[in-house]
Protein backbone atom coordinates (compact mmCIF):
# COMPACT_ATOMS: atom_id res chain seq x y z
CA UNK A 1 0.00 0.00 0.00
CA UNK A 2 2.65 2.53 0.96
CA UNK A 3 4.64 1.64 -2.06
CA UNK A 4 1.35 2.03 -4.44
CA UNK A 5 0.23 5.25 -3.19
CA UNK A 6 4.55 6.89 -3.18
CA UNK A 7 3.40 6.35 -7.28
CA UNK A 8 1.54 9.32 -6.44
CA UNK A 9 -0.67 10.26 -9.30
CA UNK A 10 1.07 11.12 -12.10
CA UNK A 11 -1.01 11.10 -15.95
CA UNK A 12 2.02 10.52 -17.86
CA UNK A 13 1.86 6.43 -18.82
CA UNK A 14 6.05 6.38 -18.08
CA UNK A 15 5.55 6.77 -14.31
CA UNK A 16 3.05 4.31 -14.00
CA UNK A 17 5.00 2.00 -16.67
CA UNK A 18 7.77 1.85 -14.02
CA UNK A 19 5.83 1.08 -11.78
CA UNK A 20 3.65 -1.85 -13.25
CA UNK A 21 5.02 -4.78 -10.82
CA UNK A 22 3.87 -2.61 -7.75
CA UNK A 23 0.57 -2.16 -9.44
CA UNK A 24 0.14 -6.23 -10.32
CA UNK A 25 0.72 -6.68 -6.54
CA UNK A 26 -2.17 -4.08 -5.58
CA UNK A 27 -4.31 -5.94 -8.20
CA UNK A 28 -4.30 -9.11 -7.40
CA UNK A 29 -4.14 -7.93 -3.54
CA UNK A 30 -6.89 -7.74 -0.95
CA UNK A 31 -7.50 -3.98 -0.81
CA UNK A 32 -10.75 -2.91 -2.74
CA UNK A 33 -9.75 0.48 -2.69
CA UNK A 34 -5.79 -0.09 -3.69
CA UNK A 35 -7.43 -2.43 -6.76
CA UNK A 36 -9.11 0.21 -7.95
CA UNK A 37 -5.70 2.48 -7.86
CA UNK A 38 -4.12 -0.23 -9.39
CA UNK A 39 -6.44 -0.97 -12.44
CA UNK A 40 -6.39 2.77 -13.17
CA UNK A 41 -2.68 2.85 -13.01
CA UNK A 42 -2.39 0.33 -15.48
CA UNK A 43 -4.76 1.41 -17.93
CA UNK A 44 -2.90 4.82 -18.13
CA UNK A 45 0.36 2.65 -18.65
CA UNK A 46 -1.13 1.10 -21.95
CA UNK A 47 0.78 -1.13 -23.71
CA UNK A 48 3.56 -2.19 -21.27
CA UNK A 49 1.06 -3.30 -19.18
CA UNK A 50 -0.37 -6.34 -20.97
CA UNK A 51 1.79 -9.06 -20.56
CA UNK A 52 1.77 -8.52 -16.60
CA UNK A 53 -2.38 -8.19 -16.72
CA UNK A 54 -2.70 -11.38 -18.57
CA UNK A 55 -2.33 -13.60 -15.59
CA UNK A 56 -4.88 -11.67 -13.84
CA UNK A 57 -7.40 -12.26 -16.27
CA UNK A 58 -7.95 -15.89 -14.98
CA UNK A 59 -6.93 -15.25 -11.47
CA UNK A 60 -9.34 -17.55 -9.52
CA UNK A 61 -10.82 -13.73 -7.65
CA UNK A 62 -13.46 -12.75 -9.83
CA UNK A 63 -13.14 -8.94 -8.90
CA UNK A 64 -9.09 -9.23 -9.67
CA UNK A 65 -10.68 -10.59 -13.33
CA UNK A 66 -12.88 -7.97 -13.45
CA UNK A 67 -10.49 -5.15 -13.01
CA UNK A 68 -7.51 -6.60 -15.11
CA UNK A 69 -10.28 -7.41 -18.06
CA UNK A 70 -11.70 -3.72 -17.74
CA UNK A 71 -8.13 -2.79 -17.99
CA UNK A 72 -7.30 -4.15 -21.31
CA UNK A 73 -10.93 -3.41 -22.28
CA UNK A 74 -9.63 0.45 -21.81
CA UNK A 75 -5.99 -0.15 -23.44
CA UNK A 76 -7.45 -1.83 -26.50
CA UNK A 77 -5.65 -3.20 -29.81
CA UNK A 78 -2.19 -2.51 -28.44
CA UNK A 79 -3.69 -5.69 -25.75
CA UNK A 80 -3.97 -8.28 -28.58
CA UNK A 81 -1.98 -10.35 -26.81
CA UNK A 82 -4.37 -10.86 -24.23
CA UNK A 83 -6.71 -12.29 -26.84
CA UNK A 84 -6.73 -16.14 -26.04
CA UNK A 85 -7.30 -15.14 -22.26
CA UNK A 86 -10.01 -13.08 -23.19
CA UNK A 87 -11.73 -15.75 -24.72
CA UNK A 88 -11.33 -17.71 -21.92
CA UNK A 89 -12.97 -15.18 -19.66
CA UNK A 90 -16.63 -15.24 -22.35
CA UNK A 91 -16.89 -18.98 -20.46
CA UNK A 92 -16.89 -17.26 -16.77
CA UNK A 93 -19.42 -18.13 -15.00
CA UNK A 94 -20.31 -14.39 -13.76
CA UNK A 95 -22.42 -12.64 -16.67
CA UNK A 96 -20.91 -9.09 -15.83
CA UNK A 97 -17.18 -10.43 -16.66
CA UNK A 98 -18.46 -12.38 -19.69
CA UNK A 99 -19.75 -8.67 -21.05
CA UNK A 100 -16.45 -7.02 -19.75
CA UNK A 101 -14.87 -9.57 -22.12
CA UNK A 102 -17.14 -9.18 -24.75
CA UNK A 103 -16.66 -5.84 -24.94
CA UNK A 104 -12.63 -6.15 -24.89
CA UNK A 105 -12.42 -8.44 -27.41
CA UNK A 106 -14.89 -6.07 -29.86
CA UNK A 107 -11.71 -3.53 -29.01
CA UNK A 108 -9.38 -5.58 -30.62
CA UNK A 109 -11.36 -5.69 -33.95
CA UNK A 110 -9.96 -7.78 -36.89
CA UNK A 111 -7.52 -9.06 -34.67
CA UNK A 112 -10.19 -11.06 -32.70
CA UNK A 113 -11.84 -12.36 -35.84
CA UNK A 114 -10.79 -15.96 -35.48
CA UNK A 115 -10.40 -16.49 -31.90
CA UNK A 116 -14.30 -15.14 -32.09
CA UNK A 117 -15.26 -17.71 -35.08
CA UNK A 118 -13.58 -20.47 -33.38
CA UNK A 119 -15.83 -19.36 -29.69
CA UNK A 120 -19.24 -19.56 -31.77
CA UNK A 121 -18.34 -23.06 -32.50
CA UNK A 122 -18.42 -24.21 -29.03
CA UNK A 123 -20.73 -26.21 -27.27
CA UNK A 124 -20.31 -24.22 -24.30
CA UNK A 125 -23.38 -21.85 -24.46
CA UNK A 126 -22.18 -19.23 -22.44
CA UNK A 127 -19.23 -18.97 -24.90
CA UNK A 128 -21.00 -19.26 -28.04
CA UNK A 129 -23.65 -16.67 -26.72
CA UNK A 130 -20.92 -14.13 -25.71
CA UNK A 131 -19.29 -14.78 -29.38
CA UNK A 132 -22.62 -13.66 -30.96
CA UNK A 133 -22.74 -10.93 -29.32
CA UNK A 134 -19.09 -9.52 -29.61
CA UNK A 135 -19.02 -10.41 -33.47
CA UNK A 136 -22.66 -8.54 -33.55
CA UNK A 137 -20.37 -5.56 -32.37
CA UNK A 138 -18.03 -5.26 -35.11
CA UNK A 139 -20.24 -4.10 -37.89
CA UNK A 140 -19.38 -5.01 -41.34
CA UNK A 141 -15.84 -6.88 -40.66
CA UNK A 142 -17.41 -10.51 -39.73
CA UNK A 143 -19.47 -10.88 -42.64
CA UNK A 144 -16.96 -12.36 -45.41
CA UNK A 145 -15.84 -14.31 -43.09
CA UNK A 146 -19.24 -16.00 -41.46
CA UNK A 147 -20.27 -16.30 -45.19
CA UNK A 148 -17.90 -18.56 -45.45
CA UNK A 149 -18.61 -20.03 -42.26
CA UNK A 150 -21.72 -20.72 -43.73
CA UNK A 151 -20.70 -23.09 -46.79
CA UNK A 152 -20.01 -25.87 -43.94
CA UNK A 153 -22.18 -24.60 -41.00
CA UNK A 154 -24.36 -27.29 -39.85
CA UNK A 155 -28.15 -25.98 -38.25
CA UNK A 156 -26.83 -25.22 -35.07
CA UNK A 157 -23.97 -22.62 -36.06
CA UNK A 158 -25.85 -21.68 -39.08
CA UNK A 159 -28.92 -20.18 -36.45
CA UNK A 160 -25.73 -18.61 -34.02
CA UNK A 161 -24.60 -17.06 -37.83
CA UNK A 162 -28.32 -15.59 -38.46
CA UNK A 163 -28.41 -14.58 -34.86
CA UNK A 164 -25.03 -12.16 -35.37
CA UNK A 165 -26.53 -11.25 -38.62
CA UNK A 166 -29.78 -9.91 -37.19
CA UNK A 167 -27.47 -7.75 -34.54
CA UNK A 168 -25.60 -6.37 -37.56
CA UNK A 169 -28.58 -5.55 -39.19
CA UNK A 170 -27.75 -3.40 -42.06
CA UNK A 171 -24.48 -4.53 -42.86
CA UNK A 172 -26.00 -8.12 -43.08
CA UNK A 173 -29.70 -7.77 -45.07
CA UNK A 174 -27.97 -9.51 -47.74
CA UNK A 175 -26.54 -12.49 -46.52
CA UNK A 176 -30.22 -13.18 -44.69
CA UNK A 177 -32.18 -12.73 -47.78
CA UNK A 178 -29.51 -15.96 -49.00
CA UNK A 179 -30.51 -17.89 -45.91
CA UNK A 180 -34.27 -17.97 -47.01
CA UNK A 181 -33.75 -21.15 -48.85
CA UNK A 182 -31.81 -22.93 -45.58
CA UNK A 183 -31.80 -26.73 -45.67
CA UNK A 184 -32.96 -26.19 -41.95
CA UNK A 185 -36.17 -24.94 -41.37
CA UNK A 186 -35.34 -23.10 -38.06
CA UNK A 187 -32.87 -21.33 -40.08
CA UNK A 188 -34.95 -20.21 -42.50
CA UNK A 189 -37.98 -18.83 -39.85
CA UNK A 190 -34.87 -16.97 -37.93
CA UNK A 191 -33.74 -15.38 -41.15
CA UNK A 192 -37.92 -14.24 -41.81
CA UNK A 193 -38.00 -13.04 -38.29
CA UNK A 194 -34.58 -11.21 -38.85
CA UNK A 195 -35.72 -9.84 -42.11
CA UNK A 196 -39.51 -8.67 -41.30
CA UNK A 197 -37.50 -6.65 -38.19
CA UNK A 198 -35.55 -4.83 -40.46
CA UNK A 199 -38.51 -3.61 -41.97
CA UNK A 200 -38.49 -1.18 -44.98
CA UNK A 201 -34.78 -0.57 -45.53
CA UNK A 202 -34.93 -4.36 -47.14
CA UNK A 203 -38.65 -3.81 -49.20
CA UNK A 204 -36.61 -3.15 -52.43
CA UNK A 205 -34.35 -6.41 -51.88
CA UNK A 206 -37.18 -8.57 -51.25
CA UNK A 207 -39.16 -7.27 -53.96
CA UNK A 208 -35.92 -8.53 -56.38
CA UNK A 209 -35.80 -11.53 -54.86
CA UNK A 210 -39.51 -12.56 -55.61
CA UNK A 211 -38.41 -13.12 -59.24
CA UNK A 212 -36.05 -16.30 -57.92
CA UNK A 213 -36.54 -19.33 -59.63
CA UNK A 214 -36.38 -21.04 -56.57
CA UNK A 215 -39.83 -21.32 -54.87
CA UNK A 216 -38.59 -21.53 -50.86
CA UNK A 217 -36.87 -18.20 -51.76
CA UNK A 218 -39.96 -16.39 -53.70
CA UNK A 219 -42.10 -17.85 -50.54
CA UNK A 220 -40.00 -16.67 -47.47
CA UNK A 221 -39.00 -13.06 -49.22
CA UNK A 222 -43.30 -12.70 -49.44
CA UNK A 223 -43.55 -14.20 -45.97
CA UNK A 224 -41.34 -11.54 -44.51
CA UNK A 225 -42.88 -8.87 -46.49
CA UNK A 226 -46.10 -9.87 -45.31
CA UNK A 227 -45.06 -10.05 -41.72
CA UNK A 228 -44.11 -6.36 -41.98
CA UNK A 229 -47.67 -5.44 -42.16
CA UNK A 230 -48.50 -1.76 -44.20
CA UNK A 231 -44.44 -0.70 -44.19
CA UNK A 232 -43.93 -3.40 -47.00
CA UNK A 233 -46.41 -1.77 -49.30
CA UNK A 234 -44.56 -0.95 -52.02
CA UNK A 235 -44.35 -4.47 -52.68
CA UNK A 236 -48.04 -5.19 -53.26
CA UNK A 237 -47.83 -4.88 -56.75
CA UNK A 238 -45.24 -7.73 -57.30
CA UNK A 239 -47.01 -10.07 -54.94
CA UNK A 240 -50.03 -10.00 -57.46
CA UNK A 241 -48.50 -12.35 -59.00
CA UNK A 242 -49.20 -15.69 -58.32
CA UNK A 243 -46.74 -17.69 -55.67
CA UNK A 244 -46.54 -19.20 -52.81
CA UNK A 245 -47.38 -17.35 -49.66
CA UNK A 246 -47.92 -14.31 -52.42
CA UNK A 247 -51.74 -14.18 -51.79
CA UNK A 248 -51.10 -14.31 -47.61
CA UNK A 249 -48.72 -11.92 -47.59
CA UNK A 250 -50.83 -9.25 -49.75
CA UNK A 251 -53.41 -10.32 -46.86
CA UNK A 252 -51.12 -8.96 -44.34
CA UNK A 253 -50.56 -5.63 -45.90
CA UNK A 254 -53.72 -4.93 -46.00
CA UNK A 255 -54.73 -5.97 -42.55
CA UNK A 256 -51.44 -6.13 -40.46
CA UNK A 257 -53.61 -8.09 -37.59
CA UNK A 258 -54.34 -10.90 -39.43
CA UNK A 259 -52.10 -13.93 -39.04
CA UNK A 260 -48.42 -14.47 -39.52
CA UNK A 261 -47.43 -15.41 -43.30
CA UNK A 262 -45.68 -18.79 -42.33
CA UNK A 263 -42.11 -19.93 -43.31
CA UNK A 264 -41.69 -22.06 -46.06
Amino acid sequence: AIALRGVGAPKDAAAWQDAIPTLIIALTGTDNHLRDQARHGLMIAGGPAVPALIGPLTHENAEVRRHATIAIEHIGPEAKAAIPALVKGLADENAGLREHAVKALVRMGAESLPSLIVALKSTDPNVNDSAVRALGRLGALPVPVLLVELRTADAALAARIVTVFTQLSRHASEPLIAMLNHADIAVRKMSVSALTGMGIKVVPELIQMLKSPDQTMRGNCAAALGNMGAVAKDAQAALRVEGPNFAEALKRIEAPDGPLVPTL
